[in-house]
């Protein structure tokens, strides 16, 4: 099944189409939709995000405390040992979520335009194809675990 999702950063933007494919019943009866800065800085920090990076084997968690730092864990299915770094998250103007690895001194942070799916959400990357899925939210998070091993 495909589904189509339109967005746009400001209404005097062109609409952008996106096109995302879903296995069987993963995917949300209603559309898409964007997420605005507002909706970005009211939901996000407090977080532990957990899912996958759509089309590969491989997991990831994220944990974003109130003030944006985070906790980033990630590991294929097939590995007994995970990559995990500190990182920092900044809602821009644009309407996206900017990650950099490490906090302090990334000079080419990673954003993505993020649209609520279910339950969960979609971090569609700027500038690149990568697409994460969000499908465990867990809300209510003031202090990340250190970082280290992936959990479940």
């Amino acid at each position: 099944m495909t589904l189509m999702v339109q967005f746009s950063e400001y209404a005097s933007r062109p609409l952008l189409l996106l096109t995302l494919i879903c296995l069987g019943s993963s995917c949300p009866a209603e559309p898409m939709q964007m997420l605005t800065s507002e909706d970005l800085e009211a939901e996000l920090p407090g977080t532990h995000l957990f899912g996958h990076l759509m089309g590969s084997d491989l997991s990831f968690d994220e944990c974003i405390e109130p003030d944006g730092e985070t906790v980033y864990r990630f590991a294929p299915e097939s590995a007994e040992i995970g990559y995990s770094n500190p990182g920092q998250m900044v809602i821009t103007p644009l309407a996206q979520a900017c990650f950099s690895y490490p906090p302090d001194n990334d000079p080419n942070p990673s954003c993505f335009r993020v649209f609520r799916y279910g339950d969960g959400y979609v971090f569609d990357a700027v500038g690149a194809t990568s697409r994460f899925v969000v499908t465990k939210v867990l809300r209510g998070i003031d202090i990340c675990p250190d970082p280290g091993a992936l959990i479940g």
